[in-house]
């Protein structure tokens, strides 16, 4: 099936200014819906507010050595009325990008097929039906993934990580340490394109990537100390 491709089957099209003017396009196909993507993105900035709480409130819980039975209860609370916060806010988000996406992806697959019955004969002489139809599906399948969860996993990531450095809930070198948890979050349970057995090898490249950079950095260094002295 076309939704079984995988990334590697997919052609790769690289980031043109180009490109991105005609990937701009698709934001046309949503039409009245706008407001549900704006209201949508309400929720994932409140998604990732209350994301940003949690680090916060959990140390407080933590250093609460001192404190009475009651102000750990209190404490405990308002951790679960986070909780339940962040849960609605990410339902809503949620039914809000699939009935904006649902309906772009319909307007899209309109006009597609209204193209397709408008071509000339000579067109579908050297093209099949099937392989048609079964670009049409990969792409519309890409659009779809991107509007429904990659797109809000991306912002969410941005609001968590620089949120947190300006709200001070972390410094720049946690929120990096914050944010590869995240990607290993998301790429192991939502987009599913890493399994576990993939960690080691992935750590291990990353180590491999990062003793090049600390070597590079070490050497600018050394080189900066010659010239100075």
């Amino acid at each position: 099936m076309a939704r079984g491709k995988t990334d590697s089957d997919l052609p790769k099209t690289k980031l043109t200014s180009s490109n991105v003017k005609r990937s701009m396009r698709l934001f046309s196909y949503m039409g009245p819906h706008k407001w549900k993507l704006i209201l949508g993105l309400v929720f994932l900035g409140l998604t990732g507010a209350t994301a940003l709480l949690f680090p916060k409130l959990m140390g407080n819980l933590i250093e609460t050595a001192d404190f009475s039975i009651q102000d750990i209860n209190d404490k405990g609370l308002i951790l679960l009325v986070l909780f339940c916060a962040q849960a609605v806010f990410s339902f809503f988000r949620v039914v809000l990008f699939v009935n904006v996406t649902e309906n772009m992806l319909s307007a899209i697959r309109q006009d597609a097929y209204n193209t397709l019955i408008k071509m000339p004969m000579a067109f579908f002489s050297g093209r099949r039906v099937s392989e048609l139809n079964s670009r049409i599906a990969a792409d519309i399948g890409q659009i779809q993934d991107t509007f429904t969860t990659g797109i809000a996993e991306f912002l969410r990531q941005i609001v968590i990580v620089v949120g947190g450095i300006y709200g001070g809930i972390f410094t720049p070198t946690e929120a990096a340490a914050v944010a590869a948890v995240y990607s290993a979050f998301i790429a192991l349970f939502v987009h599913k394109d890493m399994s576990f057995k993939d960690i080691p090898k992935t750590m291990l490249d990353s180590s491999k990537m990062t003793a090049v950079i600390m070597f590079i950095i070490a050497c600018a260094m050394i080189f900066a100390h010659v010239l100075t002295e």
